[in-house]
This record gives structure tokens, C-alpha cells and sequence, in this order.
């Protein structure tokens, strides 16, 4: 029997508590499918049928590789494919698995779709993700790992996006125009059409209730290499009137967001984060960051009062969106940034790899960053626990502090994704409060991939996710 608890998921903005030290932040790597272009959380925390043993769902949408850029599939090649991360609670530990391949077709890129959740004015959307597949607007249902419905309309946007229960279609057509079409879900039609500026690249609806007004910003990417990218911020009336205001925003507009106070626009080609007030229709601020015109910044995601960045840079960047800029090693180009603060939990960054570090490789990854100076520590017998290096390649090194007494015996498992036990030992306590040990990777002939280091200590249980690389 499935049951949800609703974590009351919040971007946590302007509270005062901004992230000041991120270099404390621990990243984690888990593999996927080749390209991985997008990540989305599910808001809820499911129990298993025991109702004892809570878990977490995360979504990954993975182009997959043409290897030879032909169209065919051929040896080598990669289809693309949706995978979801399991994570078992409250031990933070991360199990992939591939639930479905799609069809060897190409997926639109950057990738832009809608994901509902939860349930929207009693449409049942809750799970589900809209997006252009095989020049269609398609339904796919993460939790029964199927399309569910025909197709939603036959035309192939560059980007979905929604609002309640409407759909808006980022088109480019044949013609060179661009506009965003307004589809109804609930009557299934189209219900509105505006007009955009060149290329349109993304929309993002959204309200601002100290003003009571809805808003639709469209950011058109503008030619290839030209400091024309725009953005159209369109006031949308209660009685369909619409009044738009347009801002010209540098070179290569690729993302929108938005704080509950400004639309935040990641322009590419410039290197910059332009900050849009919707009600003075001012642009109040930029952020430039220290990126080449090919490794610029890519999206952004908000937590905690701190802005976040992936980029091309094999950096990540946070800003206190003063203009204070500070970068995080990541494990190569990174295109989709999504961040999380789960009440009494923890605050989490998420990225997709889509290219290894100074090349364009396919990555096969996401990582997960993890602030462990904000939550509070797993302990074994009030002790603390760290294991390094993650990846590992021969040597994995676990040290336990203990302060308050210790136990006798400590076991030690490293154990697959799928549970299996590949390598097993039981170590006395040595004199002293701590516990150091080194455990050898090669020995249980661990290929590369991700793997779980349990430990037993007394009445206590940790497990600690961690990745070989070959």
C-alpha cells in the first residue's frame, strides 16, 4: 500500500540564512544513462508496503548517444531513456535504475518540459511529464513508466511549459516566425496564440500576489553569436487582454526563473544573469560570471536566499544575489541545476553531466551537493563517520570518531545497487575512540558504478553511498 506525506517542499528565499561557506558542500556522483538533460524530484515521501521503510523518487530524462551523429542505431549508440533514483531514508542512500528505453530519436535540447506535482484542480497530472517527443507533445507517467495518454497535440515545441491547466508551446517555425501557443488540457484545444520574438527558446508563467498579477515571460534566444536575445513580459489580464514590455538581454538566452520578486534570465553566449523586476519593468541587476563564450552558464535554481548556476565551465557557481559570486568544482559541463530544501531534512543541489570535464565526451552522471555543515551529522555510538575518496579507484578510507564509549565489533559490507553483499568482514575496536580502516575495491572485483559501504556498530547502522571509477 502506497502512502504520501507531502514534505511542504519550499525554496527557501530571503530568510536571512544565506549559504556562506560552499566549498563545505560534498558532492556525490551517480550513473545514468549517456546525457543525462534533466532531473525532477518528487515532492513526497513514499512508504514501502510495510509501511516501515521511507523513500524518495528523483526523475532523470537521458538523451543516449549517437556515437557516429548518423540518426541510425548502430553499435555503440545509446537509446534514450528515463531513469529514477531511489533514495532509502534517512540514510541518503541513492539507487538508480534505468525504468524505461525510448525510442533512438533524437530529444530536443535543451530540454524543456512541464512535470506536474502534485495534482492539479482535480486533473490528474500528478507525476507526469509533458514534453516533445517524436515531434509530438507527449504524457509520460513517471510512476507507471509509460505514456498514458494519446498524443497531446501533434505539433513539435522547442519547450513546454504550464500553468494550472493550461500548456504553453514554445514554437519555431518553418517560416522563421516564432510564437507560444495556449492549449487547453482540460478541453483539449488551442486557446490562445502570442506572438514571440526570434527563436523563441522557453516561456515560464507565473504570479505575483502583491500586485495580483499573472505573468507570461518569453525568452527568445535571438540569432546565433547576435546580442539580440529578449525577453517579452506579457501582463495577462483576467479578461484576456495582454500587455507586453520587452527587454533586450545580451547573446544566447537559454533559461528563466524566478524568486517570488524578480524574473531571472541565464544568458549564455554573454556570461551573464540578468534580474528583471516584472512590476517596475526595470532590469534591477546583473551577475557576470568569469565563463568563455562557449561554457557559459546554463540554468539556475534558487535555495536558501542563494542563486545557482550550472555551466559549461566545469564549475558550478552560487551567488547571494548581491553579485558575489563564488564557483564549486563539478565533474565536468553540467546542464540542468535543480535545488531542494526539505523541512527538518536537508539542503540538496542537483545537476545533470552532460559532457565530461574540459571536453564534449557524453557524461553518463548527475551529482548530487549536499551541505553537511547545515544538517545534522549521521553518527554511529555518537560517533562520526567519513569515508574518502568518492569516486574511488583503489583504496576507500573509513574512519569512525567515536566520543562516548565504542563498540566492540564493527561489520563492514559493501554491497551493488541491487542489494547483493560483494564483500563482507568484521573488524575488533582498537584501543582508543577511533576506528580507521582501509578497504581495498580491487579485492571483491568491483567494476565501475555506483556501491553502498554498510556499517554495523553495536545497536547502530550507517550506510554510505559510493562510486568506483575504472
Amino acid at each position: 500500500m502506497r502512502q504520501f506525506i507531502l514534505l511542504l517542499v519550499l525554496f527557501v528565499l530571503f530568510n536571512g540564512s544565506s549559504l556562506a561557506k560552499y566549498k563545505q558542500w560534498e558532492r556525490s556522483d551517480y550513473i545514468v544513462g549517456h546525457q543525462p538533460l534533466a532531473i525532477f524530484i518528487d515532492p513526497f515521501v513514499t512508504f514501502d508496503s510495510t509501511n516501515q521503510h521511507p523513500f524518495r523518487n528523483y526523475w532523470v530524462i537521458c538523451a543516449g548517444y549517437d556515437a557516429n551523429f548518423n540518426g541510425i542505431e548502430d553499435n555503440g549508440d545509446e537509446k534514450p531513456s528515463i531513469w529514477r533514483l531511489t533514495e532509502l531514508m534517512p540514510y541518503y542512500t541513492m539507487i538508480p535504475q534505468k525504468i524505461i528505453d525510448l525510442d533512438f530519436v533524437s530529444i530536443v535540447f535543451p530540454f524543456r518540459g512541464a512535470y506536474f506535482n502534485p495534482k492539479v484542480n482535480n486533473l490528474d497530472t500528478s507525476g507526469r511529464l509533458f514534453f516533445t517527443y517524436k515531434n509530438q507533445v507527449r504524457c509520460f507517467d513517471f510512476l507507471k513508466a509509460k505514456f498514458v495518454e494519446d498524443i497531446i497535440i501533434d505539433f513539435a515545441p522547442v519547450a513546454v511549459s504550464y500553468d494550472t491547466t493550461f500548456l504553453f508551446l514554445s514554437m519555431r517555425n518553418t517560416n522563421g516566425t516564432s510564437e507560444v501557443l495556449k492549449y487547453d488540457l482540460v478541453n483539449k484545444k488551442i486557446t490562445d496564440t502570442i506572438s514571440a520574438g526570434k527563436n523563441v527558446q522557453m516561456t515560464l508563467s507565473f504570479y505575483k500576489w502583491n500586485n495580483n498579477k499573472k505573468y507570461l515571460a518569453i525568452l527568445n534566444e535571438g540569432s546565433f553569436g547576435n546580442d539580440d536575445s529578449s525577453v517579452q513580459l506579457v501582463e495577462m489580464e483576467s479578461d484576456g487582454t495582454k500587455t507586453s514590455t520587452s527587454f533586450t538581454v545580451g547573446s544566447g538566452g537559454n533559461y528563466l526563473d524566478y524568486d517570488f520578486k524578480n524574473l531571472i534570465v541565464t544568458v549564455n553566449g554573454s556570461g551573464k544573469i540578468v534580474f528583471i523586476d516584472p512590476e517596475s519593468k526595470t532590469i534591477t541587476n546583473e551577475i557576470q560570471l568569469q565563463t568563455g563564450q562557449y561554457d557559459g552558464p546554463r540554468q539556475t535554481t534558487l535555495i536558501s536566499g542563494s542563486l545557482w548556476i550550472s555551466s559549461y565551465s566545469n564549475d558550478i557557481f552560487a551567488s547571494s544575489l548581491n553579485s558575489t559570486i563564488e564557483s564549486i568544482p563539478a565533474r565536468g559541463k553540467t546542464e540542468s541545476i535543480t535545488g531542494f530544501y526539505f523541512p527538518a531534512d536537508d539542503y540538496r543541489v542537483f545537476t545533470t553531466n552532460i559532457f565530461l570535464k574540459d571536453s564534449y565526451k557524453p557524461d553518463s552522471t548527475i551529482s548530487m551537493f549536499k551541505d553537511y555543515s547545515l544538517d545534522i551529522t549521521e553518527q554511529i555510538q555518537t560517533g562520526n563517520v567519513s569515508i574518502y575518496p568518492n569516486p574511488v579507484n583503489d583504496l576507500l578510507n573509513l574512519v569512525l570518531d567515536f566520543e562516548n564509549g565504542n563498540p566492540y565489533l564493527i561489520k563492514i559490507e559493501i554491497a551493488g545497487i541491487e542489494g547483493q553483499v560483494l564483500y563482507e568482514k568484521v573488524f575488533e575496536m582498537n584501543d582508543g575512540n577511533s576506528f580507521r580502516k582501509s578497504i581495498p575495491v580491487q579485492s571483491p572485483g568491483l567494476n565501475s558504478g555506483t556501491y553502498f559501504l554498510r556499517i554495523s556498530a553495536g545497536d547502530k547502522f550507517y550506510v554510505k553511498p559510493f562510486v568506483v571509477v575504472r
